[in-house]
């Protein structure tokens, strides 16, 4: 039998198999819910939806996965972007994220996630310029879902991206993020090669700017 906690403040229920179960209405009185093994989780929960229902976040998009809220900002930013900085958008949610991250809600996404999630990207052998633009079009996914009321904040601000030994960095004109050229290695320094993949990402970057030539030289001459 649920035990209801008082108008709007939702209720907790003991279910037959021992687990527990919450329920809490969102502003269109329409009932959401959270399973959990103990009470306390459950508890935990009520208090985290009743506070962002406080600070005005939506909690009838508290279900949104990460999927579900890529697929429509990417709809969105179609109508913005380059054509080319779309396409690479786009493959890097497809490739990168959605695998990864795609089925949890937005709203349970923490920033122990993402850092754990760009570690991964490192340990499975992705290098630092991929995981940063990763990094970027992650975040501005999510800065959207703040916009859009879905989450009160941006848990990518707390993570932590794995850092290179030694690096040149190159500031992007139009974004705040260090692009990174770099050597690295644990004690002799070695010249990274870019791979392909990569090129292409800091093809993208430069197009139609006035590094755009100094780029496209460097790859093709090895310059540094």
């Amino acid at each position: 039998m649920a035990r209801r906690r008082g108008k709007g403040e939702g209720c907790i229920s003991k279910r037959s198999n021992g687990t527990y179960r919450a329920y809490v209405h969102n502003e269109n009185g329409n009932r959401i819910h959270f399973s959990a093994k103990t009470k306390k989780e459950c508890q935990d929960w009520i208090h985290e939806k009743i506070g962002e229902k406080g600070k005005g976040i939506d909690l009838a998009k508290a279900n949104t996965t990460l999927q579900q809220h890529l697929i429509s900002w990417l709809e969105i930013k179609s109508e913005t972007l380059r054509p080319s900085t779309y396409v690479s958008y786009e493959n890097y949610c497809v490739d990168y994220i959605i695998p990864v991250l795609g089925v949890m809600k937005l709203t349970e996404i923490k920033s122990k996630h993402l850092t754990h999630f760009f570690m991964k990207l490192r340990s499975d052998g992705r290098q630092l310029p991929t995981i940063k633009y990763v990094y970027r079009v992650l975040r501005a996914a999510l800065n959207a879902a703040v916009v859009d009321e879905i989450i009160a904040f941006n848990p990518i601000h707390g993570a932590t991206l794995p850092k290179p030994k030694s690096a040149y960095t190159m500031k992007s004109v139009e974004d705040s993020d260090d692009k990174v050229i770099s050597f690295e290695d644990d004690g002799e320094k070695k010249l990274q090669v870019y791979s392909s993949e990569e090129l292409e990402v800091l093809f993208v970057e430069a197009r139609n700017r006035n590094i755009e030539l100094i780029v496209r030289l460097a790859s093709n001459y090895g310059l540094r």
